[in-house]
C-alpha cells in the first residue's frame, strides 16, 4: 500500500515522535533514559549519532536481526518512508539540498516533475558544501571535485537552469568545538544562504525519504520569521535502507524536537 502525505498537515506529526513505539524501539536498543525527553536525548546522541565528519554510507549495520526489525517498524509507523508532496501551487524559493551525485540529480528530477504539474517557483536555491567527492560512491561529473562543484555542473546541465533565476550557496569548512575541520550540516548551509539577506517568503526544500523530517525541523528552528518552509520528497523504499542510518536520523530528529522546544 502506497501513502502520500502533504507538508500542511504533516509536520506536527514530527513532534510525537516520543511515544509507546519510541519507548519500545528504546527498550529493544537498551538505551537508558527516565522517560523526559532530556534524557533519551542525552542517550541517543552518544549511542546513535555517527562520529563527526563520518558520512551516512560509512554507517556500518552491526544491529542485530531484531533490533533491525524494530527500528524499520517505528520509522514505518513515523512515516519515514512516506511521500510528501506540497501543499501549496505556489512558492517564492524551492530550495536544492547539498547530496551525493545520484541524489542531487533526483532532486532536479522531481523539481523538473513538480513543475510540469504546474508547482510555480520564484527561484531555485542550490545550497551545498565543500564535501570532497568519492568515488566509491558516486559518479564524479568531469572536472569537479567537491559537492558544490558536481551540484552546478549538474544544474546547469539541467532544463530548468536556464528557465527559472537561481543562486549557489556553498558553506565553507567548519571547525568541532576541538578544533578539528568538518563539512558543513544542513544548518551550516542554510545559514549561508540567510547571510545574503534573502526576502522572506514561502518555500520548500526537497529531499528524499527518510531525510525530509530531519531536514524540516533544522529549517524551522533556523529560518526567521516571515519565512515558511516545507521539506518535500519522493517515497523511499525501507528494505534498502541501512537501519543504523535510521537510528543516527532518529537521534538528529530527537535532538532538533529539544531544541525547538527551548
Amino acid at each position: 500500500m502506497s501513502f502520500v502525505l502533504f507538508a500542511s498537515s504533516l509536520w506536527c506529526a514530527t513532534y510525537s515522535f516520543v511515544n509507546d513505539d519510541l519507548m519500545e524501539l528504546l527498550k529493544v536498543m537498551e538505551v537508558p533514559h527516565d522517560g523526559t525527553l532530556s534524557s533519551i536525548v542525552e542517550a541517543t546522541q552518544k549511542r546513535w549519532i555517527r562520529p563527526t565528519g563520518k558520512q551516512r554510507w560509512e554507517i556500518k549495520d552491526t544491529l542485530t536481526e531484531v533490533q533491525k526489525k524494530t527500528v524499520l517498524d517505528y520509522c514505518i509507523k513515523m512515516g519515514f518512508f512516506t511521500e510528501i508532496k506540497p501543499s501549496s501551487q505556489s512558492y517564492d524559493y524551492a530550495i536544492l539540498l547539498g547530496a551525493t551525485v545520484t541524489p542531487m540529480k533526483r532532486q532536479m528530477a522531481h523539481l523538473a516533475h513538480l513543475a510540469d504539474l504546474g508547482i510555480k517557483f520564484k527561484q531555485v536555491i542550490l545550497l551545498s558544501g565543500p564535501r570532497q567527492l568519492d568515488p566509491k560512491v558516486e559518479t564524479i561529473p568531469d572536472g569537479c571535485l567537491t559537492e558544490g562543484d558536481a551540484m552546478e555542473f549538474v544544474w546547469k546541465e539541467h532544463l530548468l537552469s536556464k528557465q527559472i533565476p537561481w543562486h549557489h550557496f556553498q558553506s565553507p569548512m567548519m571547525t568541532t568545538s576541538e578544533g578539528e575541520p568538518r563539512p558543513p550540516n544542513r544548518a551550516d548551509t542554510i545559514h549561508t544562504w540567510l547571510a545574503s539577506s534573502p526576502p522572506p517568503g514561502r518555500c520548500f526544500m526537497i529531499s528524499t525519504q527518510p531525510y525530509c523530517f530531519y531536514q524540516q525541523l533544522v529549517a524551522e528552528h533556523i529560518l526567521p520569521q516571515g519565512f515558511k518552509c516545507e521539506t518535500i520528497g519522493p517515497a523511499g523504499t525501507p528494505s534498502v535502507q541501512n537501519p543504523a542510518v535510521m537510528l543516527d536520523t532518529i537521534a538528529r530528529c530527537l535532538y532538533m524536537i529539544q531544541e525547538k522546544a527551548k
